[in-house]
Protein backbone atom coordinates (compact mmCIF):
# COMPACT_ATOMS: atom_id res chain seq x y z
CA UNK A 1 0.00 0.00 0.00
CA UNK A 2 1.28 3.40 -0.87
CA UNK A 3 0.14 6.72 0.06
CA UNK A 4 1.10 9.73 -1.79
CA UNK A 5 3.40 11.53 1.09
CA UNK A 6 3.19 15.26 -0.12
CA UNK A 7 -0.56 15.34 0.26
CA UNK A 8 -1.53 18.28 2.44
CA UNK A 9 -4.52 16.56 3.80
CA UNK A 10 -5.50 17.62 7.69
CA UNK A 11 -8.08 14.82 7.84
CA UNK A 12 -10.84 14.92 10.48
CA UNK A 13 -13.31 11.94 10.88
CA UNK A 14 -16.23 11.87 12.65
CA UNK A 15 -17.01 8.38 14.08
CA UNK A 16 -20.87 8.75 13.95
CA UNK A 17 -22.92 6.10 15.74
CA UNK A 18 -26.21 6.47 13.74
CA UNK A 19 -28.81 4.10 15.05
CA UNK A 20 -31.85 3.60 12.99
CA UNK A 21 -35.68 4.09 15.42
CA UNK A 22 -36.90 0.90 15.98
CA UNK A 23 -40.07 1.93 16.94
CA UNK A 24 -40.88 3.41 13.30
CA UNK A 25 -42.34 -0.63 12.38
CA UNK A 26 -43.13 -1.14 16.03
CA UNK A 27 -40.14 -3.47 16.58
CA UNK A 28 -38.83 -1.69 19.84
CA UNK A 29 -42.68 -3.22 21.43
CA UNK A 30 -41.37 -7.07 20.16
CA UNK A 31 -38.37 -6.21 22.04
CA UNK A 32 -40.69 -5.46 25.79
CA UNK A 33 -38.01 -3.05 26.07
CA UNK A 34 -38.04 -1.25 29.77
CA UNK A 35 -39.70 2.41 29.39
CA UNK A 36 -37.10 4.95 30.65
CA UNK A 37 -38.07 7.11 33.66
CA UNK A 38 -40.36 9.75 32.03
CA UNK A 39 -39.79 9.32 28.69
CA UNK A 40 -43.77 9.26 27.61
CA UNK A 41 -44.81 12.33 29.32
CA UNK A 42 -45.97 15.28 28.05
CA UNK A 43 -43.24 18.08 26.70
CA UNK A 44 -40.57 15.23 26.25
CA UNK A 45 -40.96 14.14 22.67
CA UNK A 46 -41.86 16.95 21.41
CA UNK A 47 -38.10 18.64 23.06
CA UNK A 48 -35.64 16.04 22.90
CA UNK A 49 -35.26 17.42 18.92
CA UNK A 50 -34.67 21.29 20.46
CA UNK A 51 -32.03 19.46 23.64
CA UNK A 52 -30.11 16.94 20.78
CA UNK A 53 -29.56 20.56 18.36
CA UNK A 54 -28.51 22.50 21.73
CA UNK A 55 -26.48 19.40 23.01
CA UNK A 56 -24.67 19.06 19.64
CA UNK A 57 -23.74 22.94 19.45
CA UNK A 58 -22.36 22.55 23.01
CA UNK A 59 -20.61 19.70 21.92
CA UNK A 60 -18.48 22.05 19.01
CA UNK A 61 -17.94 24.62 21.64
CA UNK A 62 -16.57 23.04 23.92
CA UNK A 63 -14.33 21.31 21.77
CA UNK A 64 -12.71 24.10 20.47
CA UNK A 65 -11.38 24.90 24.32
CA UNK A 66 -9.96 21.62 24.53
CA UNK A 67 -6.23 20.50 24.66
CA UNK A 68 -4.34 20.03 21.41
CA UNK A 69 -3.25 16.96 20.62
CA UNK A 70 -4.77 13.17 20.75
CA UNK A 71 -7.60 13.44 21.92
CA UNK A 72 -11.62 11.46 23.26
CA UNK A 73 -14.58 13.09 25.05
CA UNK A 74 -18.24 12.64 25.67
CA UNK A 75 -19.37 16.17 24.94
CA UNK A 76 -22.93 14.00 25.85
CA UNK A 77 -21.72 12.76 29.19
CA UNK A 78 -21.05 16.23 30.17
CA UNK A 79 -23.90 17.58 29.11
CA UNK A 80 -25.81 15.21 30.76
CA UNK A 81 -23.55 14.99 33.88
CA UNK A 82 -24.52 19.08 33.93
CA UNK A 83 -28.22 19.07 33.36
CA UNK A 84 -28.29 16.96 36.65
CA UNK A 85 -26.23 19.76 38.14
CA UNK A 86 -28.84 22.24 36.37
CA UNK A 87 -32.05 20.51 38.67
CA UNK A 88 -30.40 21.97 41.60
CA UNK A 89 -29.29 25.13 40.53
CA UNK A 90 -30.82 28.85 41.36
CA UNK A 91 -30.45 32.24 40.19
CA UNK A 92 -27.22 33.45 38.48
CA UNK A 93 -25.81 30.09 38.62
CA UNK A 94 -28.95 28.04 36.63
CA UNK A 95 -29.03 31.31 33.96
CA UNK A 96 -25.29 30.41 33.44
CA UNK A 97 -26.16 26.99 33.31
CA UNK A 98 -28.71 27.51 30.84
CA UNK A 99 -26.95 29.87 28.41
CA UNK A 100 -23.63 27.48 28.48
CA UNK A 101 -25.07 24.57 27.57
CA UNK A 102 -28.49 26.04 26.08
CA UNK A 103 -31.12 24.23 28.51
CA UNK A 104 -34.57 24.96 28.07
CA UNK A 105 -36.59 25.53 31.50
CA UNK A 106 -36.26 22.29 34.48
CA UNK A 107 -39.34 20.54 33.73
CA UNK A 108 -38.66 20.80 29.63
CA UNK A 109 -34.91 19.86 30.09
CA UNK A 110 -35.57 16.75 32.62
CA UNK A 111 -38.41 15.47 30.57
CA UNK A 112 -36.51 15.94 26.80
CA UNK A 113 -33.59 14.02 28.39
CA UNK A 114 -35.76 10.98 30.20
CA UNK A 115 -37.21 11.22 25.54
CA UNK A 116 -33.28 11.19 24.41
CA UNK A 117 -32.74 8.54 26.64
CA UNK A 118 -35.85 6.55 25.83
CA UNK A 119 -34.24 6.34 22.05
CA UNK A 120 -30.36 6.14 23.00
CA UNK A 121 -31.58 2.61 25.29
CA UNK A 122 -33.08 0.98 21.99
CA UNK A 123 -29.80 0.64 20.23
CA UNK A 124 -28.72 -2.16 22.24
CA UNK A 125 -32.07 -3.89 21.71
CA UNK A 126 -31.15 -5.78 18.25
CA UNK A 127 -27.63 -6.59 19.58
CA UNK A 128 -25.55 -5.51 16.43
CA UNK A 129 -24.31 -2.73 18.98
CA UNK A 130 -23.78 -1.91 22.84
CA UNK A 131 -25.06 1.81 23.58
CA UNK A 132 -25.28 1.62 28.14
CA UNK A 133 -25.75 5.08 29.71
CA UNK A 134 -26.45 5.25 33.33
CA UNK A 135 -26.19 8.46 36.07
CA UNK A 136 -25.41 8.20 39.98
CA UNK A 137 -25.75 10.07 42.76
CA UNK A 138 -23.31 9.99 45.75
CA UNK A 139 -24.27 12.21 48.38
CA UNK A 140 -22.30 12.46 51.92
CA UNK A 141 -23.92 10.31 54.71
CA UNK A 142 -26.59 11.55 56.72
CA UNK A 143 -26.03 14.79 54.69
CA UNK A 144 -29.71 16.59 53.74
CA UNK A 145 -30.72 16.77 50.03
CA UNK A 146 -34.28 18.16 48.95
CA UNK A 147 -36.52 15.82 48.43
CA UNK A 148 -37.95 17.15 45.01
CA UNK A 149 -34.37 17.07 43.60
CA UNK A 150 -33.99 13.62 44.34
CA UNK A 151 -37.30 12.87 43.35
CA UNK A 152 -36.09 14.21 39.78
CA UNK A 153 -32.67 12.48 39.59
CA UNK A 154 -34.58 9.16 40.04
CA UNK A 155 -37.32 10.29 37.76
CA UNK A 156 -35.76 11.21 34.59
CA UNK A 157 -32.25 10.07 35.08
CA UNK A 158 -32.37 6.80 36.81
CA UNK A 159 -30.12 7.86 39.41
CA UNK A 160 -30.88 6.85 43.08
CA UNK A 161 -28.49 8.06 46.18
CA UNK A 162 -25.74 5.91 47.36
CA UNK A 163 -24.32 7.84 50.49
CA UNK A 164 -20.60 7.64 51.16
CA UNK A 165 -18.30 8.82 53.63
CA UNK A 166 -16.18 11.60 52.35
CA UNK A 167 -15.58 12.58 55.98
CA UNK A 168 -14.22 10.29 57.72
CA UNK A 169 -13.77 7.46 54.61
CA UNK A 170 -12.41 10.03 51.42
CA UNK A 171 -10.45 6.75 50.19
CA UNK A 172 -13.47 4.50 50.68
CA UNK A 173 -15.46 6.91 49.05
CA UNK A 174 -13.50 7.75 45.92
CA UNK A 175 -12.92 3.52 45.23
CA UNK A 176 -16.67 3.15 45.74
CA UNK A 177 -17.30 5.74 43.28
CA UNK A 178 -14.27 4.69 41.03
CA UNK A 179 -15.72 1.05 40.72
CA UNK A 180 -19.00 2.48 39.42
CA UNK A 181 -17.49 4.07 36.52
CA UNK A 182 -15.22 1.49 36.33
CA UNK A 183 -18.08 -1.29 35.90
CA UNK A 184 -20.28 0.95 33.70
CA UNK A 185 -17.84 1.34 31.17
CA UNK A 186 -16.58 -2.49 30.60
CA UNK A 187 -12.87 -2.00 32.84
CA UNK A 188 -12.16 0.93 29.80
CA UNK A 189 -12.10 4.14 32.70
CA UNK A 190 -10.32 3.43 35.59
CA UNK A 191 -9.56 5.89 38.65
CA UNK A 192 -11.93 8.40 36.77
CA UNK A 193 -11.00 10.73 40.46
CA UNK A 194 -7.64 10.77 41.15
CA UNK A 195 -6.26 10.95 44.60
CA UNK A 196 -7.03 14.02 46.17
CA UNK A 197 -10.46 15.19 43.94
CA UNK A 198 -12.30 14.51 47.37
CA UNK A 199 -11.85 15.88 50.69
CA UNK A 200 -13.48 16.00 53.75
CA UNK A 201 -15.44 19.15 52.56
CA UNK A 202 -16.81 17.19 49.71
CA UNK A 203 -20.56 17.00 49.48
CA UNK A 204 -21.98 15.31 46.54
CA UNK A 205 -20.92 13.89 43.19
CA UNK A 206 -22.50 13.31 40.33
CA UNK A 207 -21.60 10.89 37.84
CA UNK A 208 -22.57 10.15 33.73
CA UNK A 209 -21.00 7.09 32.13
CA UNK A 210 -21.27 6.30 28.62
CA UNK A 211 -19.95 3.05 26.97
CA UNK A 212 -20.62 1.97 23.28
CA UNK A 213 -19.19 -0.90 21.16
CA UNK A 214 -20.24 -1.80 17.62
CA UNK A 215 -18.26 -4.24 14.75
CA UNK A 216 -18.15 -2.70 11.29
CA UNK A 217 -20.63 -3.99 8.91
CA UNK A 218 -17.63 -4.70 5.98
CA UNK A 219 -14.46 -5.62 8.50
CA UNK A 220 -11.05 -4.25 7.12
CA UNK A 221 -9.03 -7.38 6.86
CA UNK A 222 -5.98 -7.70 9.26
CA UNK A 223 -4.07 -9.08 6.19
CA UNK A 224 -4.13 -5.76 4.75
CA UNK A 225 -3.29 -3.59 7.27
CA UNK A 226 0.22 -2.06 6.74
CA UNK A 227 2.34 0.54 8.21
CA UNK A 228 1.55 3.69 5.83
CA UNK A 229 2.74 6.99 5.88
CA UNK A 230 1.51 9.62 8.37
CA UNK A 231 2.07 13.40 8.71
CA UNK A 232 1.74 14.82 12.08
CA UNK A 233 0.91 18.37 12.34
CA UNK A 234 4.81 19.67 12.62
CA UNK A 235 4.76 18.37 9.63
CA UNK A 236 7.16 14.85 10.53
CA UNK A 237 6.04 11.71 8.43
CA UNK A 238 5.57 8.76 10.78
CA UNK A 239 4.99 4.64 9.20
CA UNK A 240 1.33 3.77 10.90
CA UNK A 241 -0.46 0.78 10.85
CA UNK A 242 -2.98 1.86 8.05
CA UNK A 243 -6.09 -0.62 7.47
CA UNK A 244 -7.71 -0.92 3.79
CA UNK A 245 -10.63 -1.90 2.07
CA UNK A 246 -12.24 -1.33 -1.24
CA UNK A 247 -16.32 -0.69 -0.93
CA UNK A 248 -19.32 0.86 -2.13
CA UNK A 249 -19.74 3.06 0.79
CA UNK A 250 -21.94 6.71 1.03
CA UNK A 251 -19.46 9.55 0.11
CA UNK A 252 -19.78 12.98 -0.78
CA UNK A 253 -17.27 15.96 -1.20
CA UNK A 254 -17.60 19.68 -0.33
CA UNK A 255 -15.25 22.29 -0.77
CA UNK A 256 -13.73 21.88 2.40
CA UNK A 257 -14.12 17.86 3.28
CA UNK A 258 -14.32 14.38 1.28
CA UNK A 259 -16.69 12.83 3.65
CA UNK A 260 -17.05 9.19 4.00
CA UNK A 261 -19.03 6.65 6.04
CA UNK A 262 -18.22 3.43 7.45
CA UNK A 263 -21.43 1.58 8.72
CA UNK A 264 -21.45 -0.82 11.71
CA UNK A 265 -23.33 -4.08 11.28
CA UNK A 266 -26.64 -4.29 11.16
CA UNK A 267 -26.67 -0.42 9.75
CA UNK A 268 -27.68 1.10 12.92
CA UNK A 269 -24.73 3.09 13.41
CA UNK A 270 -21.59 4.30 11.09
CA UNK A 271 -17.88 6.15 11.22
CA UNK A 272 -18.32 9.33 9.11
CA UNK A 273 -14.85 10.67 8.20
CA UNK A 274 -14.03 13.85 6.83
CA UNK A 275 -10.44 14.57 4.88
CA UNK A 276 -9.93 18.44 4.41
CA UNK A 277 -9.38 19.12 0.84
CA UNK A 278 -6.34 19.68 -0.31
CA UNK A 279 -5.39 23.77 0.72
CA UNK A 280 -7.70 23.32 3.73
CA UNK A 281 -6.31 22.63 6.99
CA UNK A 282 -7.39 20.92 10.18
CA UNK A 283 -7.49 24.07 12.15
CA UNK A 284 -9.38 25.59 9.22
CA UNK A 285 -12.36 22.78 9.41
CA UNK A 286 -12.39 22.62 13.28
CA UNK A 287 -13.60 26.54 13.08
CA UNK A 288 -16.25 25.42 10.42
CA UNK A 289 -17.61 22.62 12.06
CA UNK A 290 -21.31 23.52 13.54
CA UNK A 291 -24.56 21.45 13.07
CA UNK A 292 -25.59 22.86 10.21
CA UNK A 293 -22.51 21.71 8.51
CA UNK A 294 -23.01 18.19 9.91
CA UNK A 295 -26.21 17.67 8.61
CA UNK A 296 -25.31 18.78 5.04
CA UNK A 297 -22.91 16.36 4.63
CA UNK A 298 -25.16 13.63 6.01
CA UNK A 299 -28.01 15.03 4.00
CA UNK A 300 -25.12 14.85 0.63
CA UNK A 301 -23.65 11.62 1.05
CA UNK A 302 -24.36 9.07 -1.73
CA UNK A 303 -23.16 5.71 -2.52
CA UNK A 304 -20.13 5.29 -4.54
CA UNK A 305 -17.54 2.67 -4.67
CA UNK A 306 -14.36 3.54 -2.66
CA UNK A 307 -10.87 2.72 -1.51
CA UNK A 308 -10.60 3.24 2.33
CA UNK A 309 -7.54 3.65 3.88
CA UNK A 310 -7.78 4.44 7.48
CA UNK A 311 -5.26 3.93 10.59
CA UNK A 312 -6.08 2.27 13.46
CA UNK A 313 -6.25 4.60 17.02
CA UNK A 314 -6.42 4.59 19.63
CA UNK A 315 -7.18 7.80 22.37
CA UNK A 316 -7.50 8.64 26.04
CA UNK A 317 -8.08 11.84 27.44
CA UNK A 318 -8.48 13.38 31.07
CA UNK A 319 -10.20 16.53 30.85
CA UNK A 320 -10.32 19.36 33.69
CA UNK A 321 -13.95 20.45 32.30
CA UNK A 322 -13.97 23.42 34.58
CA UNK A 323 -10.85 25.05 32.65
CA UNK A 324 -12.70 24.40 29.32
CA UNK A 325 -16.16 26.07 30.27
CA UNK A 326 -15.16 29.05 31.51
CA UNK A 327 -14.28 30.71 28.20
CA UNK A 328 -18.41 29.59 27.48
CA UNK A 329 -19.33 32.47 30.67
CA UNK A 330 -19.70 29.66 33.10
CA UNK A 331 -18.21 31.72 36.75
CA UNK A 332 -21.01 31.15 39.21
CA UNK A 333 -20.93 27.54 39.79
CA UNK A 334 -17.73 27.19 40.62
CA UNK A 335 -17.53 29.76 43.30
CA UNK A 336 -18.55 31.04 46.52
CA UNK A 337 -21.66 32.84 44.76
CA UNK A 338 -23.34 29.30 43.48
CA UNK A 339 -26.91 29.01 44.51
CA UNK A 340 -27.41 25.07 44.06
CA UNK A 341 -30.23 25.34 47.06
CA UNK A 342 -32.42 23.20 44.83
CA UNK A 343 -30.13 20.17 46.14
CA UNK A 344 -29.62 20.47 49.69
CA UNK A 345 -31.43 23.44 52.07
CA UNK A 346 -28.20 23.93 54.31
CA UNK A 347 -26.62 25.89 51.23
CA UNK A 348 -23.17 26.78 50.70
CA UNK A 349 -23.09 23.87 47.91
CA UNK A 350 -20.37 24.74 44.45
CA UNK A 351 -18.74 22.36 41.98
CA UNK A 352 -15.11 21.79 43.04
CA UNK A 353 -14.35 19.60 40.02
CA UNK A 354 -15.35 18.71 37.23
CA UNK A 355 -13.50 15.91 35.43
CA UNK A 356 -13.76 13.72 32.13
CA UNK A 357 -12.22 10.56 31.62
CA UNK A 358 -12.72 9.02 27.92
CA UNK A 359 -11.22 6.29 25.73
CA UNK A 360 -11.89 5.74 22.06
CA UNK A 361 -10.48 2.72 19.63
CA UNK A 362 -11.03 2.01 16.00
CA UNK A 363 -9.26 -1.06 14.36
CA UNK A 364 -10.29 -3.32 12.11
CA UNK A 365 -13.17 -5.21 13.79
CA UNK A 366 -15.03 -1.65 14.54
CA UNK A 367 -15.25 0.88 17.56
CA UNK A 368 -15.26 0.90 21.27
CA UNK A 369 -15.54 3.89 23.27
CA UNK A 370 -16.18 4.61 26.73
CA UNK A 371 -16.55 8.20 29.12
CA UNK A 372 -17.39 9.17 32.57
CA UNK A 373 -17.93 12.56 33.83
CA UNK A 374 -17.63 13.48 37.57
CA UNK A 375 -18.39 16.56 39.07
CA UNK A 376 -17.87 17.28 42.36
CA UNK A 377 -19.75 19.50 44.87
CA UNK A 378 -18.34 21.01 47.70
CA UNK A 379 -19.54 22.97 50.70
CA UNK A 380 -18.07 26.34 50.95
CA UNK A 381 -15.04 26.79 53.08
CA UNK A 382 -15.29 29.61 51.04
CA UNK A 383 -18.68 17.28 -3.92
CA UNK A 384 -17.56 15.83 -7.43
CA UNK A 385 -17.44 13.82 -10.44
CA UNK A 386 -19.23 10.50 -9.60
CA UNK A 387 -17.74 8.50 -12.24
CA UNK A 388 -14.23 8.88 -10.77
CA UNK A 389 -12.28 6.54 -8.73
CA UNK A 390 -12.61 7.36 -5.14
CA UNK A 391 -9.31 7.28 -2.74
CA UNK A 392 -9.94 8.22 0.67
CA UNK A 393 -6.81 8.24 2.97
CA UNK A 394 -6.74 9.43 5.91
CA UNK A 395 -2.74 10.36 6.50
CA UNK A 396 -3.12 13.47 8.25
CA UNK A 397 -4.83 14.40 12.04
CA UNK A 398 -8.34 14.10 12.26
CA UNK A 399 -11.52 14.89 13.67
CA UNK A 400 -14.49 12.09 15.20
CA UNK A 401 -17.71 12.28 16.39
CA UNK A 402 -19.96 9.70 17.20
CA UNK A 403 -23.54 10.31 16.77
CA UNK A 404 -26.74 8.90 17.54
CA UNK A 405 -28.72 8.44 14.24
CA UNK A 406 -32.39 9.48 14.70
CA UNK A 407 -31.44 11.56 17.12
CA UNK A 408 -27.97 12.96 15.63
CA UNK A 409 -26.87 13.89 19.13
CA UNK A 410 -23.21 13.63 19.29
CA UNK A 411 -22.18 11.13 22.08
CA UNK A 412 -18.20 11.42 21.33
CA UNK A 413 -15.88 13.36 19.56
CA UNK A 414 -12.09 14.10 19.55
CA UNK A 415 -9.01 14.21 17.17
CA UNK A 416 -5.94 11.89 16.13
CA UNK A 417 -2.74 14.35 16.09
CA UNK A 418 -0.33 10.81 16.01
CA UNK A 419 -2.13 6.97 16.06
CA UNK A 420 1.71 6.33 17.10
CA UNK A 421 1.14 7.18 20.31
Amino acid sequence: MTLKKNRRLAAAALCAALVSCAAQDGSAAKHHRPRHPGENENGGQTGMSALVKANNDFALKLFRNLPGGNLACSPYGVSEAFAMAYAGAQGKTAQELASAFGFPGHETLHKSYAALRGQLDKTSVGGNLTLQIADSLWPQKNYRLVPAYVNALKKYYGAAPTPVDYVAQTEQARKTINDWADEHTAGRIKDLLPPGTLNSATRLTLVNAVYFKGLWQAQFKKELTQDAPFTVAGGQTLNVPTMYQKQKLRYAQDELAQVLELPYKGGEASLLVALPEKGKTLGELEKAMNSELLGQWQAALKSREVNVYLPKFKAATFIDLIDALKPLGLNAPFGPSADFSAISAEGGLFISKALQKAFVEVNEEGTEAAATTAITFSKTAMIGDANRPVYFRADHPFLYILRHNPTGAILFMGRVDDPSK
